[in-house]
């Protein structure tokens, strides 16, 4: 935008340029009448180019484009602001706060909500949302897997307010409820340590 602003402000210097040296042949040729009515002409022209620059020029709001923004670039870019924000919900525990929203991760980031979110949606095919449900959806899964905490407890530690949407997406993302999962899990791993007993 800013390189066309520009373009357009050259070509307003050339054809003043244009327009002065047409006015100093009228007047050489001594044609002073024609010299006004070019004068008026490029004063009309230049008012209604001045008028159209300051109109674009209003719209126009500096910020970072998409092909400026490092995230934004590429396919990589994209990859690595996503791990970025998975190392910071699981490592730092930051996927456990249930007030978690996208502003606040993508300020802890230090990127546009905007990039974080087309980085999120272009990688992993869902929205912030869903990407914090998961991670918080997986720490849930390891931790009914190895311990005999009750539901309520875990699903509230890994950052979801109501249990109703912790089993509608728990049953989404594993096929069943916590509770069977747990059994299924528990089985398996008694299984696995009698085995290689």
């Amino acid at each position: 935008m800013l390189s066309k602003l520009l373009l357009a402000a050259i070509a307003v210097m050339i054809a003043t340029l244009i327009i002065d040296g047409l006015v100093a042949i009228l007047f050489a040729q001594n044609r002073p009448d024609a010299a006004a009515i070019a004068i008026s002409v490029a004063s009309l022209f230049f008012l209604i180019a001045s008028v159209a620059l300051i109109a674009v020029g209003a719209k126009w709001k500096p910020g970072r484009s998409r092909s400026d923004d490092p995230y934004v670039a590429d396919e990589a870019k994209s990859r690595a602001l996503v791990d970025e924000a998975r190392g910071l919900l699981k490592g730092r525990g930051f996927a456990k706060d249930p007030q978690l929203s996208l502003t606040r991760l993508a300020r802890r980031l230090g990127v546009p909500e905007r990039d974080l979110s087309q980085a999120v949606n272009r990688t992993l095919g869902m929205n912030v949302s869903q990407f914090v449900n998961s991670i918080r959806l997986e720490e849930a899964a390891d931790r009914l897997k190895v311990s005999d905490e009750p539901v309520s407890s875990i699903l509230e530690e890994v950052g979801f307010l109501t249990r109703s949407n912790f089993y509608r997406e728990f049953q989404n993302k594993f096929g069943e409820a916590p509770g069977t999962f747990r059994k299924k899990a528990q089985s398996e791993l008694s299984r696995s340590a009698r085995s290689s007993s």
